[in-house]
């Protein structure tokens, strides 16, 4: 239940933030807003908590759903955070008076990714869909359907005009934005994958199964490699604009990994 800030610089703790209400609770996500200045996490306990960055006071304790929130997304320039359930539901609020502005339903299960491109808010589920609502008119546009497992990671690749989706066991499919049809639909893995995250050009994904890690190479449609990491991985992070990623494991080691310059 507890968020910690660490200087990336010196490897100092900042501050440490309490995420959920009990310390039983789990936070699923954090997020950090598009202009930096705040940061946000969403919980068990149905909330979502934001925090200022600097003074680290707590601007809200959201209570957003009835249920945990499993996903949260900065929209519009830090104008709104989106929350998605096991409700079923996705939300929008302001970030200034965090009135609720948005509410979308019709997901077939629980929301458990959310992503944002222009007016659009996705949501990937654990019956396998995809949902696209247009944030202006409230309206769902489309309902994407080619997974089985839980959707566990979506990602938007804005260059390769490419949207990034894959399971739990392994699936993975590459959709068009132009058109919202599957590019390439392949298997990553043989076992079931825990955790993963792209690089900032979206060339590579990065992913784990228990505590191997994998990189995936989106453009030649193949793994790369795949080394271990001594312990059960629970999450990956890339660090935008180098050459690092981090993972969080079971022992509650945070690791940073390089790649190597060609």
């Amino acid at each position: 239940g507890i968020v910690k800030v660490f200087n990336t610089k010196t490897w100092q703790k900042i501050i440490s933030l309490k995420a959920a209400r009990q310390l039983s609770g789990h936070v699923y996500e954090v997020k950090v807003s598009q202009k930096g200045k705040r940061i946000a996490a969403c919980n068990s306990d149905g909330e979502v908590r934001v925090w200022e960055i600097g003074t680290w006071l707590l601007a809200k304790a959201l209570k957003a759903h009835e249920e945990e929130v499993n996903s949260l997304e900065f929209v519009q320039n830090e104008e709104f955070i989106f929350s998605g359930s096991s409700d079923g539901l996705v939300r929008g609020w302001d970030s200034v008076y965090f009135h609720k502005a948005y509410e979308f339903n019709g997901a077939d299960g629980w929301v458990l990714k959310l992503k944002n491109i222009s007016k659009y808010i996705f949501a990937g589920t654990n019956t396998g869909e995809i949902y696209i609502w247009d944030i202006i008119t409230g309206k769902q546009k489309k309902r994407l359907k080619e997974h089985n497992g839980w959707i566990n990671f979506l990602e938007i690749g804005i260059q390769k005009g490419l949207i990034y989706s894959t399971t739990e066991d392994g699936e993975i499919v590459l959709w068009k934005i132009s058109n919202l049809k599957p590019e390439w639909k392949g298997n990553i893995a043989e076992e079931p994958v825990e955790s993963i995250t792209s690089t900032p050009d979206n060339s590579l994904i990065i992913f784990s199964t228990g505590d191997t890690l994998h990189l995936f190479d989106t453009e030649k449609k193949q793994k790369l490699t795949s080394f271990n990491a001594r312990s059960r991985i629970t999450s990956i992070a890339y660090a935008p604009h180098s050459m690092y990623f981090a993972t969080g494991d079971e022992a509650g080691d945070i690791k940073l990994w390089r790649f190597k310059e060609k």
